[in-house]
């Protein structure tokens, strides 16, 4: 497996058009298969999504909210004060892949050494009220959230990551989260049954006769 780190920013026009088009990304990863490794009712939407992409070459994008804006503003907060706890310099990093694999994930935090190895990963999630307590008081990733977690660590090929969670009211935390082998195999076999969806979707697009380009 050889996995490409492309370094860069996140979310501009070669983000989402060069890297992320028509590939599968983290954050899509919990609408293919839910936290319990079963195959997504919901994943026909987004495999015509992918199949769209790929036939443009355009990823669909959503405008920026105010809220998201807000989100992104905090979780650079959290990640500086990670760093300053934990001593690991974050790496610009847009997007990582293996190359042969149609799947991908652009990180919250990245540590690369002088070779650019992968020394420390991390996701960062905004958990309110009773979801932040329950989290921190039994040290699991909320179900929601562990096909994106796993799906880290499948893709960097990383044996942990740490979870960081954060709160303006309850403050801030992390702990650790180990490669979870089983759940990695029904994340293997939920991403080639939406890969397959996807390229018969992109099929029937890229054979039909009667669409105009305006």
């Amino acid at each position: 497996m050889a996995i490409k780190i492309f370094k860069g920013v996140q979310g501009d026009a070669h983000w989402h058009n060069e890297l992320r088009s028509g590939v599968l990304t983290g954050s899509e990863f919990p609408k293919v298969v839910t936290g319990k490794g079963v195959f997504s009712k919901s994943s026909a939407d987004l495999a015509d999504t992918k199949a769209f992409e790929r036939f443009t070459g355009i990823q669909e994008q959503s405008p920026q909210t105010f809220v998201m804006k807000e989100g992104h503003r905090k979780e650079d907060k959290a990640k500086e004060l990670y760093s300053l706890l934990t001593g690991y310099e974050e790496t610009e990093v847009s997007f990582i892949r293996d190359m042969s694999k149609p799947y991908g994930i652009s990180p919250d935090f990245v540590s690369l050494d002088a070779n650019d190895n992968i020394i420390k990963l991390a996701e960062i999630k905004s958990l309110k009220g009773g979801l932040w307590s329950k989290t921190y008081r039994t040290k699991q990733v909320p179900s929601k959230y562990i096909p994106q977690v796993q799906g880290q660590l499948l893709t960097c090929e990383m044996d942990s990551l740490d979870f960081i969670m954060y709160s303006e009211d309850g403050g801030l935390y992390w702990f650790p989260v180990y490669r979870d082998e089983p759940y990695i195999a029904k994340l293997r076999d939920a991403f080639k049954k939406f890969e397959e969806e996807v390229q018969k979707y992109h099929k029937v697009l890229l054979n039909a006769t009667d669409i105009w380009r305006i």
